[in-house]
């Protein structure tokens, strides 16, 4: 695939191809590739935090680290009412992630309220605020 500026969107990547655009290994593969510098990708996955995400993206898909370490953030959605029909979902977390290590440099938890950050790494904490 070739794109000059631009964006990819994966609607999911899961072993189930239940809709249009769900996505698994091989094609994981290849947008993983494909996202340069210049081009952007957006991805959503059912998984319990971004270790379990570059878990699916990885030893799931087969998504080389050096591809996978393009990912700078993770952003972790709380769906609100059933788990089947949700009313809504809300940003529950927002992760930096190192993309050397592919570990969490960051963490801001809405769910404890604005003012709270989590930083495991002790690396110097970025004001979510600017």
């Amino acid at each position: 695939a070739k794109s000059a500026d631009g964006y990819f969107i994966i609607p999911e990547i899961t072993q189930s191809a239940a809709m249009p655009g769900y996505i698994w290994a091989a094609d994981v593969r290849r947008i993983f590739k494909a996202a340069t510098k210049r081009v952007s990708l957006a991805a959503t996955l059912h998984a319990d935090g971004p270790e379990d995400a570059f878990a699916q993206i990885c030893q799931g898909c087969g998504v080389p680290d050096g591809d996978a370490a393009k990912i700078a953030f993770a952003v972790h959605l709380r769906s609100i009412g059933r788990w089947e029909e949700p009313t809504r979902r809300v940003v529950q977390s927002v992760h930096a992630i190192d993309a050397a290590s592919g570990k969490e440099r960051w963490r801001y938890q809405i769910e404890k309220g604005p003012g709270h950050r989590s930083n495991p790494a002790g690396l110097p904490a970025k004001n979510p605020d600017t």
